[in-house]
């Protein structure tokens, strides 16, 4: 059972009941409720496992990305398969996630990327998530501060020879700077 806010005026239902002449009984109380106040039918019935699916298929026009999974495996190398925030090496949650949205395969070039754990990933991509261009650093949005300080401030992770692309990460520092 959830917690749900408590509707007072349903406290009035109880009002004018007797409950004296049940009490020592140890007789359940009925209060007898509108159909209005009553569970539905819906709610009578226990669940029933299916192994049918019902949902509605639905057809939509989606860009194709074009490139994509030669730009994470080209992540994945260059960053060691390593999370360059957190540190994560669990490849199955690792993602590439473009610095400047994704236009084109121009912005498949591996220093317009990072590898990022996917909640870091969705974090940088709402702009919760930044990266000092001339430091290196990291910076999260107070909204989520507190809830990875772990991380807040530290120096990005990466290898010898490869790091990002400085103009990009400017451009999406600037955006998290302004609250875009």
């Amino acid at each position: 059972m959830s917690m749900q806010r408590l509707d007072h005026s349903a406290l009035d239902l109880f009002a004018n009941l007797d409950i004296s002449s049940n009490r020592d009984s140890g007789d359940y109380i009925t209060i007898p409720l509108s159909p209005y106040q009553s569970y539905t039918e819906e709610d009578k019935e226990e669940y029933k496992i299916s192994d049918d699916d019902e949902r509605e298929i639905v057809e939509r026009g989606i860009k194709l990305r074009r490139g994509q999974q030669k730009f994470r495996d080209a992540l994945l190398k260059r960053y060691n398969n390593t999370c360059v925030i957190t540190g994560c090496k669990i490849v199955d949650i690792l993602e590439a996630a473009h610095i400047r949205p994704y236009r084109g395969k121009n912005d498949n070039h591996p220093s317009n990327g990072l590898l990022l754990r996917a909640d870091i990933h969705t974090l940088f991509d709402l702009n919760l998530i930044a990266i000092d261009p001339d430091t290196m650093m990291v910076h999260f949005h107070p909204k989520v501060k507190n809830e990875y300080a772990l991380y807040d401030g530290i120096l990005l992770i990466t290898n010898a020879g490869y790091k990002p692309n400085v103009e990009a990460l400017a451009s999406h520092y600037k955006n998290f700077k302004s609250g875009a």
